[in-house]
């Protein structure tokens, strides 16, 4: 009974968060588990939207762990820079360049000619949690569905010729959907004028422990799937965590110096808290260690605002101690 009364009261703090123009102090970010029996998948920012469903096929060929999930996280945050109920064409090809490995193919089931941005964030999210709780890192296939409907298709392979789909069919998966679309990243510019300019000083913290890579894969996609609701310039005016029960680590975000918002610009932006959470991976894999972790954010030159990676549960919002160590 407990448990269903903090999801309850979950619930109502996010909902009200997405109507806000700012992010309130001392905000708790949950998102919700999405579970091997039943993949139907929250909504971003913990709501769950009973239209929305989805379903996975796996093929036979394995997918690389790490590339398969740095791009996972560089797609979230491109589609969370963007409105949620924005819509793309068709998508193809690789994501980070950096890691050909592996390519992401978005495609609109017909009639539809276009993918509402919103249904593709549930849906990378709740394929890397069902790879993650399967064990399972092999080319797949996710029918994303609406009100029941099939609208729309998402593919995790390894790099495909799309004018020669006959030749790869040894994956055990359909992919005709894919034949002969061209390569296209098929993302929208956002407007990003009003953010200013962004940087960031990571470092690992002093007596740093140690975590699972994929607890920060994880959490890195948990807290995209959170502010994805949000304009990219609403401002965040207070400490926020966010956690889950499906890792051994939290996130955590303070303003810079201060319980209060600042005034004027710089602010702190969750177009910052997006852009940060995107480069964590490659500053841990650069480093070659994945461990509790923090960074300043700096938005033209001004520090705005912390981000802070502990293990194991929440325990307060006391805020960073500014014992770091540079590695």
């Amino acid at each position: 009974m407990a448990l269903h009364i903090i999801r309850y009261f979950l619930i109502l703090v996010i909902s009200a968060l997405v109507e806000s123009s700012t992010i309130p102090n001392d905000t708790y970010f949950g998102w919700d588990d999405i579970s091997n029996s039943s993949l139907s998948a929250s909504m971003i920012g913990g709501k769950d939207d009973p239209r929305f469903s989805m379903s996975v096929s796996y093929g036979h060929t394995d997918l690389p762990l790490i590339p398969t999930f740095v791009n996972a996280i560089e797609l979230m945050a491109q589609y969370a820079e963007m409105d949620p109920s924005s819509r793309i064409r068709s998508r193809t090809g690789t994501v980070l360049p950096g890691y050909p490995q592996v390519e992401i193919a978005a495609v609109p089931e017909a009639p539809h000619r276009t993918i509402e941005v919103r249904l593709l964030i549930y849906a990378i999210y709740g394929l890397m949690i069902d790879m993650k709780d399967r064990k399972l890192f092999k080319e797949a296939e996710v029918t994303v569905m609406w009100s029941e409907a099939k609208v729309a298709f998402l593919y995790f392979t390894i790099p495909l010729d799309l004018n020669s789909i006959a030749g790869n069919q040894t994956s055990g998966l359909d992919l005709s959907r894919l034949e002969g679309i061209a390569d296209s990243k098929a993302t929208l510019t956002p407007d990003l004028s009003s953010t200013g300019t962004f940087s960031w000083r990571p470092v690992f913290t002093a007596n740093a422990k140690n975590l699972p890579a994929q607890d920060i894969f994880i959490l890195c996609l948990g807290t995209l799937k959170v502010f994805a609701p949000l304009p990219v310039t609403d401002k965040v005016d207070g400490a926020f965590h966010v956690a889950s029960q499906i890792v051994d680590a939290n996130l955590q975000g303070y303003l810079q110096n201060r319980r209060t918002p600042r005034t004027k610009p710089p602010y702190f932006q969750v177009a910052h808290v997006i852009e940060a959470v995107r480069r964590i991976p490659g500053y841990m894999l650069a480093q070659k260690r994945f461990a509790e972790f923090y960074c300043n954010i700096q938005v033209s030159s001004r520090p705005v605002g912390h981000l802070l990676i502990e293990k194991g549960a929440f325990v307060g919002l006391d805020g960073p101690s500014g014992n770091v160590s540079v590695s």
